[in-house]
């Protein structure tokens, strides 16, 4: 399954990926209901370094570690799990340059688990989840930007 939404952020692309590669900058646009207890990830991102995280997610715990699989600044980070509940899991941030700012991308490529519904539940529940998560995380880093202009 495949999940894209695109933001546009009033700061320099540089900017636009420090920020996301800056694992604790992650819980300036968490959703409601996400409570971050544990960040572990080292900046810069390079590929194949390894990072961290454990969540509450509407109080179900979820431990997370990832690997940055592309860090080319300031285009483009990818991140992929190593352990996460979905069988499978790829986040590409994507950053262009546009007058005025960057148009952010997500593009999330995912697989449900057969023991949480699988492709069913893909389909259904978890497309809303992601629309209404990353709708949030965007307009709380869009606000982040707007706040911390130069």
């Amino acid at each position: 399954m495949r999940f894209r939404r695109s933001v546009f952020l009033v700061a320099e692309t540089p900017v636009v990926y420090a920020f996301h590669e800056n694992l604790q900058n992650i819980i300036k646009v968490m959703p409601p209901g996400t409570r971050v207890r544990q960040i572990k990830g080292k900046v810069p991102a390079r590929p194949g370094e390894t990072f961290f995280f454990e969540v509450a997610q509407f109080m179900v715990p979820l431990r997370w570690e990832g690997r940055w699989e592309v860090a080319e600044f300031p285009e483009r980070l990818v991140d992929v799990s190593r352990t996460f509940p979905f069988a499978t899991w790829r986040h590409e941030h994507r950053f262009e340059s546009q007058p005025g700012g960057t148009r952010m991308t997500d593009t999330v490529d995912y697989e449900v688990p057969w023991y949480l519904g699988g492709p069913v539940t893909a389909a259904t529940f978890f497309r809303v989840l992601f629309a209404w998560m990353f709708m949030v995380r965007h307009r709380r880093t869009r606000g982040y930007f707007l706040q911390n202009r130069n």
